[in-house]
């Protein structure tokens, strides 16, 4: 395991080059209008974009790539062709290639060089300014009131939680350890005053996430274990832990005054009903070669790993496989990374976001990252650290 020491304080990994980083939050933003209003062309335009990109990341890259890298990208076509001849119309080629290539690429670039700090920022704020905007512009008001079931809310906790994520791996990777509220904050803020059900949940979820990793970072470097600080600030955790105690008891009953809420058994049962219809129709055949669930015209298939099932079939083993891995490399050594993927799991138990989807740009940087676990520096632990470590921001 690499750890950070004053011998390699300043061992910096090479930026990524100006183009790269204008290019992806261009490629972001223009998804999302597209989501909006659709845009003409967008699909060819976005191919074309992606494999200019992916060629520039990889003439960028050509010196750092291994066999194995490119055998990664060649895969990922490979099993895009492959669901294509299972699912027929419901998989698209051209957008599952952009996604693909794109998300390939980021991986990589995270891996291999540094992000300056405000790409991601930027695209953050872009990403709020045209939901707020899609929020304002199809509900005719302040987006306060309605519980609706709308396509805009659902495929904005999304993108938020994409965007902020991208800022906490980007931070992480170029040495700032401990990640910043204000991300989670305005995530959490747009969710709950859209009345967003799973913005709500996942804005929550990596609010503790990011707080637990602060409490890390701090007990780490500079008060001590964190029992010690505990004892130390009795007051400040007790002050803390009624402030949440009283947000949650205000934040709920708030929250349950809205049909969308009260419903939530009952999509549960839902969900539940297409697990139970999709492993009845599968049969150990189907479970190798994969296959499309008869009722996914009408009602698609809420789940991200029944989708990959019936995607690949038996080469859906290699994505779970390198899931697993990915949790081992994050619980040994990053909470925040371990957080961040254990979110997006459990948001893959409840809506199909992957594959060749836009969740891509998440899922295979952070399996990219989890497999290239002895190439990244981690935060040295307290029982292995010397006079000659110091912590990085």
């Amino acid at each position: 395991m690499r750890y950070l020491t004053l011998n390699n304080l300043e061992e910096r990994l090479p930026p990524v080059p100006l183009l790269l980083q204008a290019l992806f939050p261009i490629y972001t933003i223009a998804n999302l209008i597209n989501f909006l209003a659709p845009l003409p062309l967008f699909f060819e335009g976005a191919l074309v974009f992606s494999v200019l990109y992916t060629l520039i990341t990889l003439i960028h890259l050509r010196d750092s790539l291994k066999f194995i890298d490119i055998a990664l990208l060649t895969l990922l076509v490979a099993l895009l062709f492959y669901a294509k001849h299972i699912h027929q119309d419901h998989v698209s080629l051209v957008m599952g290639l952009a996604n693909a290539l794109i998300a390939y690429s980021i991986g990589f670039l995270f891996l291999r060089r540094s992000w300056d700090r405000m790409t991601f920022r930027l695209q953050y704020f872009a990403i709020i300014a045209i939901l707020v905007y899609g929020l304002l512009t199809e509900r005719k008001m302040l987006p306060l009131p309605t519980f609706e079931r709308t396509v805009l809310p659902r495929y904005q906790a999304l993108s938020l939680f994409v965007g902020a994520a991208h800022i906490y791996i980007a931070d992480f990777l170029n040495r700032r350890f401990r990640p910043r509220f204000w991300p989670t904050m305005i995530f959490g803020f747009v969710a709950f005053t859209a009345k967003t059900v799973s913005g709500a949940i996942i804005s929550v979820l990596q609010l503790g996430v990011i707080t637990l990793v602060n409490i890390q970072y701090i007990s780490l470097f500079f008060i001590g274990p964190l029992h010690i600080w505990i004892k130390r600030h009795k007051a400040v955790v007790i002050i803390v832990l009624l402030l949440l105690v009283f947000a949650i008891i205000l934040i709920f009953p708030y929250l349950y005054l809205g049909p969308r809420i009260a419903t939530i058994h009952t999509r549960n049962i839902n969900r539940t009903y297409f697990v139970d219809a999709f492993l009845s129709e599968m049969t150990p055949k189907k479970a190798l070669t994969g296959f499309t669930p008869s009722f996914f015209d009408r009602r698609g298939l809420p789940n991200t790993y029944l989708w990959m099932i019936a995607s690949f079939g038996a080469f859906s083993l290699l994505f779970f496989a390198a899931m697993l891995t990915s949790l081992r490399t994050f619980f040994e050594r990053s909470w925040l990374l371990l957080g961040i993927f254990l979110i997006m799991g459990m948001y893959f138990a409840g809506e199909r976001l992957f594959p060749f989807i836009y969740a891509d740009t998440l899922f295979i940087p952070l399996l990219i990252l989890g497999i290239h676990k002895d190439s990244l520096y981690f935060p040295f632990p307290r029982e292995e650290s010397s006079l000659d470590q110091l912590p990085i921001e």
